[in-house]
């Protein structure tokens, strides 16, 4: 392999796996690049530099340009079935791309804090290798610090009861001295959410709230 050379993408990449794939005239799929038969090798551009530019020039344009939201999620990661460890890998991926303000536990079931912890003990294994890709990926250390814990028992009927770590720090953030508004992200309950708008109704027009 030379070191030295530069970097080639893949024009078809295999959901999932994000492996290469190929295929010749008999629309086989293939891993391997030798297995198709020569005519599709040389005369089709299977490989090449087209995101070059796109990352060099163009990206950073957009980077400077677009304001960076404010996102705060609140998860019931460890609950009641793995899909938010999985939505959590995939957040801190992206997570150059936000300021992220608040990863706040609001489960349904056992779900607790210390699962949003294990997600970030895995980011920071691999955090020196993202900051080669961007210098905005924030600090394991400080995504610990904004880890909270939300309501751990269901509320009466009102829709709230008593203030938890976690919708007092939505009502801190969303607070905070700056003209762009706080991005909810509710994955898990919304008890905590519902608590901090309860507890400051204030808020209500800084924030934008994506429920699923």
């Amino acid at each position: 392999d030379d070191q030295a050379a530069e970097p080639l993408w893949a024009r078809f990449y295999e959901l999932g796996t994000n492996r290469p794939i190929f295929t010749g005239r008999d629309r086989v799929l293939r891993y391997d690049f030798n297995e198709i038969e020569r005519e599709r090798r040389v005369g089709y551009a299977y490989y090449g530099r087209w995101p070059a530019r796109l990352l060099a020039e163009e990206y950073p344009r957009w980077r400077a340009r677009v304001e960076r939201p404010r996102v705060l999620v609140s998860t019931d990661i460890g609950g009641t079935d793995p899909d938010d460890f999985q939505s959590m890998v995939h957040f801190l991926l992206y997570a150059d791309m936000f300021d992220v303000e608040g990863l706040v536990s609001s489960p349904y079931g056992p779900g607790r804090r210390d699962h949003i912890l294990q997600v970030i003990d895995h980011y920071a294994t691999d955090y020196p290798n993202l900051k080669q890709h961007s210098d905005r990926y924030p600090d394991p250390e400080a995504l610990r610090r904004i880890a909270k814990q939300g309501a751990l028992q269901g509320v009466p009927g009102s829709g709230v009861g008593a203030p938890s770590e976690g919708s007092d720090w939505i009502v801190q953030c969303a607070r905070r001295q700056d003209t762009r508004p706080l991005w909810v992200l509710v994955w898990g309950g919304i008890e905590d959410l519902a608590q901090a708008l309860h507890d400051a109704p204030d808020i209500a027009g800084k924030l934008r709230v994506y429920f699923i």
